[in-house]
């Protein structure tokens, strides 16, 4: 009855050592691989390369040769073990091991595989199997026996690393289909050893495809170039990258009742940092002015014929917002108001020429469409401007609209 109790005692802590293990370190046992038609050279030195690789593996402690041959020299019916469960569970248990790894070596040809197997010596179960094949040349066998150690006593750690490099934010990343976040990511990819389909899809763009070889416990670097999707003209900049802007812009303006001169414009912008930098402010000055004559009732002569010269110097501040700043072509909106500077030469019939100096408050709302090309956009631009002069109480000139609709072709650098 003693020695029962003793024996259920061991084995008790035996199991408690095996939940400890499976827990934290492990204790592994390796038991020779069982060669077939191999010569014994080559089998012992497989074995020599897969037991270092062995313990290699972080959190594993390798039972030392001599602690194996003094077990197996006191207990002769175990020498013999060829990987069954049973037998391997006791070597474990007789070495302080926690594991045993166990398995049989053949080869074909050139060709050698191993089929390589894990026992829980608490439990006397089998918990993994690794088959591997590879070539007989000598440079890939250590390789070759540490990637068989990973799988086989640490397969969370059997990986390989994918760095992806691409000058565009925001594109999608799928492997194998799987979405992955978008650039720039946080890190490189952590991916199971093998060929993997890579693609890379973001608006503007062709889709990029292909696939990619990971070696296992190495970070391949892939380079992509993306191509824009239209077919001509050349994405520069994007607009994540395009904080400021310059730019040039002339035209055509008219109030409606056939008043119509040039326009030019001199802007400075700067996007705002948030939502992808859609959204910008532009500070925009500029001149328009025209010739225009009217017909006008004098008290004391009638109608009578009345040639202005105008010119305005509008200084606004505006808001613009684009709606697609990663496509090539981005159409936009914006608004903002100013103050107009207006001088007014008249050269009424009859009458000595006079001039006039307005300021007036006015606003406008404006649409178009950028297109990325060199080292900025070129754009066409309809707005309207709202600028009307108050009949005047005692200086005289004439009133109305001098702003209305405009048509405006122009050049903004992006810096």
């Amino acid at each position: 009855m003693t020695a029962l109790r003793a024996n259920c005692l061991i084995l008790l802590v035996f199991v408690l050592l095996g939940e400890v293990a499976r827990a934290g370190d492990a204790t592994v046992l390796f038991w020779r691989l069982k060669a077939l038609g191999i010569e014994s050279e080559t089998a012992s030195r497989i074995n020599a390369v897969l037991r270092s690789e062995i313990g290699r593996v972080p959190g594993v402690t390798l039972v030392k040769t001599p602690r194996v041959d003094s077990v197996v020299s006191k207990h002769a019916d175990l020498a013999g073990c060829q990987g069954e469960a049973e037998c391997l569970s006791q070597l474990g248990m007789l070495t302080g091991a926690t594991l045993v790894v166990s398995g049989v070596l053949g080869t074909l040809g050139d060709v050698f595989s191993l089929d390589i197997r894990l026992v829980d010596v608490a439990t006397n179960q089998e918990i993994r199997r690794v088959a591997q094949t590879w070539s007989g040349e000598e440079k890939y066998l250590i390789e070759v026996m540490r990637q068989v150690a990973t799988r086989l006593l640490k397969p969370e750690a059997y990986n390989g690393q994918l760095e992806i490099k691409v000058a565009v934010e925001g594109v999608q990343v799928f492997i194998d289909g799987d979405p992955m976040g978008r650039t720039p990511l946080s890190g490189p990819l952590t991916l199971s050893p093998g060929r993997h389909a890579l693609k890379l899809a973001c608006a503007g763009f062709l889709d990029y495809e292909q696939f990619v070889d990971i070696p296992f416990n190495r970070t391949v670097p892939v380079l992509v170039e993306l191509e824009s999707s239209m077919l001509t003209g050349v994405v520069s900049a994007r607009a994540s990258e395009d904080w400021l802007g310059i730019g040039l812009k002339g035209g055509l303006v008219t109030n409606l009742d056939a008043f119509l001169g040039p326009q030019a414009c001199l802007e400075a912008g700067v996007r705002l940092p948030f939502w992808g930098g859609r959204l910008g402010v532009i500070l925009e000055t500029g001149a328009y002015g025209s010739v225009e004559e009217r017909s006008v009732t004098d008290p004391a002569r009638g109608k009578i014929k009345v040639s202005a010269d105008v010119l305005v110097w509008p200084v606004q501040l505006n808001v613009l917002m684009r709606l697609t700043p990663d496509y090539p072509f981005s159409p936009y909106l914006g608004a903002g108001g100013g103050f107009f500077l207006v001088w007014q030469t008249l050269d009424a019939e009859g009458l000595d020429e006079q001039g006039f100096r307005d300021a007036v408050f006015g606003f406008q709302a404006f649409g178009g469409l950028e297109y990325r090309l060199g080292p900025g956009v070129i754009l066409l631009e309809g707005r309207y401007q709202h600028v009307r002069l108050p009949a005047p109480e005692k200086e005289g000139g004439m009133e109305g609209l001098l702003g209305g609709l405009g048509v405006l072709l122009g050049y903004r650098v992006m810096l």
